[in-house]
């Protein structure tokens, strides 16, 4: 890992940057904020974009993506099936609507954004279809744990290439991680800085440690150490100077004993109510298959 742009394969021969910009809730009230967010990522040299349909901000993406006069080979762009269109023709329709917002042809990847409400195997077919008719690179899953990703398997259907979900020192997911890898799946991950709740002094002890040794924020001990293990992050902001530092991760290292002191700290705090999904049974998820309306449990 020597810069910003250096990549890791994927399951299905395509690369993947391991840094890149995540777009939650950026310019969704104010389009000119998200366009000037991603336009200036562009400039920094984020070349990974990740969008979702729900975030409402696939129009400014995509401008701010065309404005940037980068070459659309060069750059890795994400979107995400809404959760709203789950089901084989829907999943088709959220894609061709997403592309038409972003001004593309197609996407790098495309993500199923969560297990519910339902349909998921009807769901992932269509990403594959999706995927041989040339709208999507590579299809994923997001916010997935080892059961919903075994039973795709189980029904004899291609492997998902990411799972996508909230990762970071104080909630590391270890059981999904580790199904994820004996499989062959890369990891991406969502909420890298833990929405900022754990940056300040006294809130992370060891973390505060190593980042003094190293001479180096809290936030990039928490960026590096993901970087380390391989995951794929996009840490977001809509902040010009955030922006560029979160990508100045390359000059250090943590050493080996420092990230084993990480990954067995005793905390397991999630900072976002999405990733409660995760804790579903397959078979709670596998009931909305069939027709009737979703409810949270």
């Amino acid at each position: 890992m020597t810069s910003v742009n250096d990549t890791i394969d994927l399951g299905d021969g395509n690369k993947i940057p391991l840094l890149g910009f995540g777009c939650f809730d950026i310019g969704k009230a104010d389009e000119e904020t998200g366009y000037n967010a991603v336009l200036t990522a562009l400039k920094a040299g984020y070349r990974l974009f990740d969008t979702a349909a729900v975030y409402g901000n696939e129009e400014s993406v995509g401008k701010a993506l065309k404005d940037g006069s980068i070459k659309r080979e060069e750059m890795f762009v994400v979107t995400k099936l809404h959760s709203g269109k789950h089901g084989f023709e829907s999943a088709k329709e959220s894609l061709e609507d997403s592309l038409r917002k972003l001004g593309l042809e197609y996407v790098d990847l495309f993500l199923i954004h969560t297990p519910v409400p339902g349909k998921v195997l009807e769901s992932w077919k269509s990403l594959i279809e999706l995927k041989k008719e040339g709208k999507t690179k590579s299809i994923g899953v997001s916010n997935f744990n080892g059961d919903h990703i075994q039973a795709i398997l189980d029904a004899g259907l291609e492997k998902p290439a990411i799972n996508q979900f909230e990762l970071h020192p104080v909630f590391r997911r270890d059981e999904v991680v580790k199904y994820c890898r004996d499989n062959g799946i890369t990891i991406m991950a969502y909420c890298p800085l833990a929405r900022g709740r754990f940056l300040k002094s006294g809130d992370c002890p060891l973390i505060e440690e190593i980042a003094t040794k190293l001479n180096k924020s809290v936030s990039k001990i928490f960026l590096r150490w993901a970087l380390q293990n391989q995951f794929v992050i996009i840490p977001k902001s809509a902040n010009a100077g955030r922006i560029r530092d979160n990508y100045e991760l390359f000059d250090f290292e943590i050493s080996e004993e420092d990230m084993t002191r990480i990954s067995t700290m005793d905390m397991d705090i999630s900072v976002c109510k999405a990733s409660d999904v995760m804790k579903f049974p397959w078979n709670h998820i596998k009931d909305f298959d069939k027709p009737g309306e979703y409810k949270m449990v």
